[in-house]
């Protein structure tokens, strides 16, 4: 059976309990809105969080060249919020959105973003089935390694000058409610977030 299946339209954002929030920009300025759904059906709305840059830069192994790049691909700001699931197939579900002063800055970010996935969730593989357009997904597969070791997805895209990643935690994450999940997300976060 293939990882992933058509996404059902079970999960479903809440266009209504959507939340604009201004962000500031490194000097100082108010950046546009940036729009992150506030709930997610079924799952708990955690606090939203502002990050810099060096916070967007630990998700790196080498934290100092994506540091570097951040600044030279001018870095304005970022914002993430968590959401925890009820159950046992999906846990946890992480939405960031980090702000550039321009396109090509966000496209380089992105670029990075794809070129070192297992930074960010270990040994991954991207799951072909998936047929989202301009959002691959990867999956990282538990090896039995670890006891706690659950299945990741992550999925990044840029829509304007702002690049969107999502990283979905739990034994779930490789099916088809994650994938409508990472869909909605993709359809809903507006082109110039």
């Amino acid at each position: 059976m293939p990882i992933w299946r058509q996404p059902s339209r079970r999960c479903r954002l809440r266009s209504a309990a959507v939340a604009t929030v201004l962000l500031a920009t490194c000097g100082g300025d108010a950046a546009p809105p940036t729009v992150l759904p506030v709930e997610i059906e079924g799952f708990r709305s955690n606090s939203l969080a502002e990050l810099d840059a060096r916070e967007v830069a630990a998700d790196a192994i080498d934290v100092q060249a994506l540091a570097t790049l951040l600044d030279s691909a001018g870095f304005g700001s970022a914002i993430e919020r968590s959401y925890t699931g009820p159950g046992q197939g999906i846990r946890r579900m992480d939405v960031r959105i980090v702000r550039f002063s321009s396109e090509p800055g966000a496209e380089r970010y992105l670029a990075w973003q794809r070129e070192h996935v297992s930074d960010v969730i270990g040994d991954a593989k991207l799951a072909t089935e998936h047929q989202l357009a301009g959002a691959p997904i990867y999956l990282h597969m538990p090896d039995g390694c670890c006891t706690k070791e659950t299945v990741l997805a992550l999925a990044m895209w840029r829509k304007g000058p702002a690049v969107v990643r999502v990283l979905v935690a739990g034994p779930g994450a490789d099916g088809a409610k994650a994938a409508s999940m990472i869909e909605d997300l993709y359809r809903s976060i507006p082109l110039d977030a």
